[in-house]
């Protein structure tokens, strides 16, 4: 109840949880996706960003669109060198060609990131939410269209 919510029950946090989101596509694009030679459909070159605070390094991030049946790793971006030492506390950018379901057409891309320290991001917010939205660090989602892939031509 937020009149009854005590503000100073809990202190501030001071390290931001392992989090990620999708920069591109963005929510409610119409895609292109490429064909391999096994006939598989890939949505290429998603990209996005992971941090985790505390200085702890991201090291690792996965994207699913299939609802998490399958995950995909993501190639992490060098960091800049003109970061220096404290390339812990910076954002990591990533970027991942993601397979996608057969017949896929409306697909939900998520993502996940995993930190040095294994903390990784839940799947979703339902255990930790909270009034104050705190650590809500779930994996972010974008919808996307992919166009229809005629089965025939596939072949």
């Amino acid at each position: 109840d937020w009149d009854r919510l005590d503000w100073d029950s809990a202190p501030a946090m001071q390290a931001m949880p392992v989090q990620s989101a999708v920069c591109w596509p963005t929510s409610g694009a119409d895609v292109h996706t490429a064909a391999l030679p096994d006939g598989t459909q890939v949505l290429p070159n998603v990209r996005g960003y992971a941090y985790s605070g505390g200085g702890a390094a991201v090291v690792r991030v996965d994207v699913t669109a299939d609802d998490g049946k399958s995950w995909h790793t993501a190639t992490l971006e060098p960091i800049p060198s003109t970061v220096g030492d404290r390339d812990t506390f910076s954002w990591r950018r990533w970027r991942c060609d993601v397979p996608l379901p057969a017949d896929a057409h409306d697909v939900s891309l998520r993502v996940k990131a995993t930190d040095e320290n294994y903390n990784t991001q839940p799947e979703s917010a339902a255990a930790i939410w909270n009034m104050r939205g705190l650590a809500s660090n779930s994996g972010h989602t974008v919808s996307v269209t992919a166009p229809k892939v005629d089965s025939d031509k596939a072949e």
